[in-house]
């Protein structure tokens, strides 16, 4: 009887354990990572690094005709340099800026949530200015997929945390 009781509560502890979600909270400053984007029919690869006070910078490794431009997000303003020509947002440009500053939109807007556990990812899914958003992270809180409404998908690769630099 004594065998059958301990069986018991075993397989009780399992499944109440099992019932359980994991939360993680994503990492969202001093990380790099490279972000394979489609866009539409378009791919792009980037560069990404978020640091520690939050400058995200993107820098675009292909195509090789827009390779080398560089989009910097910090204290609340964007800038996009290529060839040592920076240039801003303007109402011409807008488009130019469009797919970094959705991308960096996220990063931003995911600062201090909780992801919940799906199978062993993390998602976390939002809004922004109407977009809808799904982001997904491995159990260290490093960026894995991101899907948004208007057919943007992005996948990660290389996610590591930034050393620190005295």
């Amino acid at each position: 009887m004594r065998k059958i009781l301990t069986i018991i509560c075993v397989v009780l502890l399992f499944c109440l354990c099992g019932c359980s979600s994991k939360e993680i909270t994503p990492l969202t400053n001093n990380i790099s990572f490279t972000a394979h984007i489609s866009y539409y029919n378009e791919s792009y690869e980037t560069n990404v690094s978020i640091d520690k006070d939050g400058v995200f910078t993107m820098e675009i490794t292909d195509p090789d005709i827009l390779k080398g431009i560089k989009f910097i997000f910090a204290d609340g303003s964007v800038k996009a340099n290529y060839n040592g020509i920076e240039y801003a947002p303007n109402e011409n440009n807008t488009q130019f800026f469009g797919v970094a500053d959705k991308i960096h939109s996220v990063f931003d807007s995911i600062k201090g949530v909780t992801a919940k556990e799906d199978d062993g990812i993390y998602v976390f899914e939002g809004e922004i200015n109407g977009d809808e958003f799904e982001i997904e992270f491995g159990g260290a809180g490093l960026p894995l997929n991101l899907k948004m409404d208007d057919n943007i998908s992005v996948r990660f690769s290389d996610a590591k945390i930034l050393k620190h630099t005295a």
